[in-house]
């Protein structure tokens, strides 16, 4: 497979990215996205994600943009222990040629594995290929990669590159319960 992996999917407004419902590259998957059968039924799942999204677009463009409180202060995990998605690539599995990028755009997902994430997809030209999703390549939380946890550098006060925790244990990691209460009293001492 020469170069397959430097294809590029459409690309764009992020947040169209979570709206793709349908392609077979898609981040969200309706048929995941209700285990609980809250909404009764795909096309109300798919209503209720999309409506989600456009609520965080709203408020992160429009709302939110760049700004930061001119006395913020924030941290991120830049852990190679904690791994993140750096980079999201798909990997053909088997040495076949694969589709223009037209065509690659325009696969149909034919079935998928829940436990790997793969995704064997039908292409419009007629060949039919597996792909697989990278693995977590950078250093970050787990969650957020360093690349994003570094994106507040240029509006806070003072960004922390942090390691020693995962995304959900920042808060119960001692060392970040210091630095979140030293920071607490430091806004408070500044704002006097």
């Amino acid at each position: 497979m020469e170069n397959a992996s430097l294809r590029s999917l459409p690309s764009g407004n992020v947040y169209d990215m979570y709206r793709d419902m349908a392609s077979w590259y898609r981040m969200i998957d309706p048929a995941l996205a209700d285990p609980a059968n809250k909404f009764l039924g795909a096309e109300k799942v798919t209503t209720e994600i999309k409506n989600a999204i456009a609520q965080a677009e709203r408020f992160h463009t429009t709302l939110l943009g760049d700004y930061y409180h001119p006395n913020s202060y924030a941290f991120y995990g830049d852990d190679p222990g904690h791994l993140s998605f750096g980079t999201c690539r798909w990997h053909a599995v088997k040495t076949a040629s694969v589709p223009e990028k037209s065509v690659l755009a325009s696969g149909m997902l034919i079935s998928r594995t829940p436990e790997t994430g793969g995704r064997m997809v039908k292409f419009s030209n007629g060949s039919t290929l597996q792909f697989t999703h990278s693995v977590q390549d950078g250093p970050g939380d787990g969650t957020v990669p360093q690349q994003s946890g570094m994106g507040p550098a240029r509006g806070v006060k003072q960004l922390f590159r942090t390691r020693g925790y995962d995304h959900q244990g920042s808060y119960s990691n001692e060392s970040m319960l210091a630095l979140t209460m030293q920071l607490i009293v430091r806004i408070a001492w500044e704002a006097k």
